[in-house]
């Protein structure tokens, strides 16, 4: 299932990559990119993230072309996993001020 909407871009952040041990497993996750938004909902400002995997070499070039505190069309795929909902970033797009 995929969604989009108009968003205001707050910059894009790399994270190493590490491990970490849960019961004596050993997990290991990859560098990836966190990528912050601002939505507003009924007046009121929420920062939101999402990671990018840093093998996603095309939305990363985007996201490095995006002028802070633009306004962008972000798109999403939903998946669903048990419980849990997770969104992936898709697509970004920057608009101008008179398309909002």
């Amino acid at each position: 299932m995929k969604t989009e909407g108009i968003f205001t871009f707050r910059g894009a952040e790399a994270k190493d990559g590490g491990e970490f041990e849960i019961d004596g497993k050993l997990i290991k996750y990859k560098p990836s990119t966190v990528v912050k938004f601002d939505e507003e909902v009924n007046g009121k400002v929420f920062e939101r993230t999402v990671k990018v995997s840093n093998d996603n070499v095309e939305l990363l070039t985007k996201l490095n072309q995006i002028k802070l505190y633009s306004p962008v069309m972000v798109s999403f795929d939903i998946n669903f996993y048990g419980s849990k909902i997770v969104l992936s970033l898709l697509d970004i797009v920057q608009l101008e001020e008179d398309e909002v």
